[in-house]
Order: structure tokens, then C-alpha cells, then sequence
């Protein structure tokens, strides 16, 4: 029965890594294609955010128009 616990925790924890990467991979291509919209979706409610001159704690909201902003001047 032991064996069984530890044989399922350690494919529970494989399919968790596989699903972390999964996420990662996506958020790089979100900021690869420089769509704050696309990268906003993987922000928590409040987001630590620094972009060049900017640094606050930042709602959602407040951190994709940052990033918008951003974007804009990029280009």
C-alpha cells in the first residue's frame, strides 16, 4: 500500500511540472509577441511591476495599461 501512495505522489508531482512548464512556455510566448493583453492573463490580482522608471505594487488592471504604455514607446 505504501508503494502505491509514493508511486502516485510522484506521478501527481510529474504531471504538476509537466502543467508548471506547460504555463511558462506560454508566458514566454506572450512576452515574446509583446501583447500586454496575452500577458496580463498570468498576473494575480495586485503584481510587483517594474518597467524602466515605474516600480509599485499595481492591480491587474493597472499593470497590462503599464505594459500597454510600454509597448507603445517600444515601438
Amino acid at each position: 500500500m505504501k508503494t502505491k501512495s509514493i508511486i502516485a505522489l510522484i506521478l501527481i508531482a510529474f504531471a504538476s511540472m509537466s502543467f508548471t512548464l506547460d504555463v511558462i512556455d506560454d508566458i514566454a510566448a506572450a512576452i515574446r509577441t509583446g501583447n500586454p493583453k496575452n500577458i496580463s492573463k498570468y498576473f494575480i490580482e495586485n503584481v510587483d511591476l517594474k518597467v524602466i522608471e515605474k516600480e509599485d505594487v499595481y492591480s491587474k488592471q493597472q499593470a497590462e495599461m503599464i505594459l500597454k504604455d510600454f509597448s507603445v514607446n517600444m515601438q
